[in-house]
């Protein structure tokens, strides 16, 4: 429980801070979770291309999923066809973070770690070509970034008026409706909807 204690007393500070509330909330929240250890190593080493931190995230991003429809880690393992060792225990890594810490957290550390993935390729290779394969990976990023601060933000405590500002004027509408979402359907549901998301981006190409 000291992780979740520390964790909201972050979200207690974050929310007090207006001034660029989006950006340090993400920052904030991916050291503080990395202690979870959900499995890292094949994130991190993910980091070559804008495809291969998209596709190893969903791949998360479904297990939590699955997780919220009732799949217990036996009966994922058991249904996942050609699931090797590794996947395996990932798939009870990420079991137990989400017994210890919770969902919403978990969808948050799994977010963070996306976005670090992604600008680790960026500060190695840049922005992609236009027009190439990993420009739409590299588009699917940004889309998801912008959507999980939104949600992150209102989740540590942010108010829409001190959230909008911050975004272009054609984002505002999106970003009204993630928080709408998230009062009313709770954080479980609007981070669902985020991993939904991204996974059709990805397969949208």
């Amino acid at each position: 429980m000291d992780s979740m204690r520390d964790f909201r007393q972050q979200a207690i500070t974050l929310s007090r801070r207006v001034v660029g509330m989006m950006l340090a909330a993400s920052m904030a929240v991916y050291p503080a979770l990395s202690s979870a250890k959900v499995p890292a190593s094949k994130t991190d080493a993910a980091g070559e291309s804008f495809e291969s931190c998209a596709m190893i995230t969903s791949e998360y991003l479904t297990i939590l999923q699955l997780h919220q429809k009732g799949f217990t880690a036996a009966q994922l393992k058991a249904s996942l066809p050609g699931i090797s060792a590794q996947g395996k225990k990932d798939v009870d890594a990420l079991y137990r973070v989400i017994d210890r810490d919770g969902i919403v957290p978990t969808y948050a550390n799994i977010n963070g770690r996306y976005i670090h993935c992604a600008k680790q390729v960026f500060d190695r290779h840049g922005k992609p070509p236009r027009g190439s394969r990993e420009e739409h990976f590299y588009f699917c990023a940004g889309e998801n970034k912008l959507r999980y601060q939104v949600v992150l933000a209102a989740y540590l405590g942010g108010k829409e008026k001190d959230i909008l500002p911050q975004l272009p004027e054609d984002r505002r509408d999106l970003a009204k409706s993630l928080i709408s979402m998230a009062h009313k359907d709770g954080y479980q549901e609007t981070f669902d909807l985020l991993a939904s998301q991204l996974k059709r981006c990805i397969v949208g190409r």
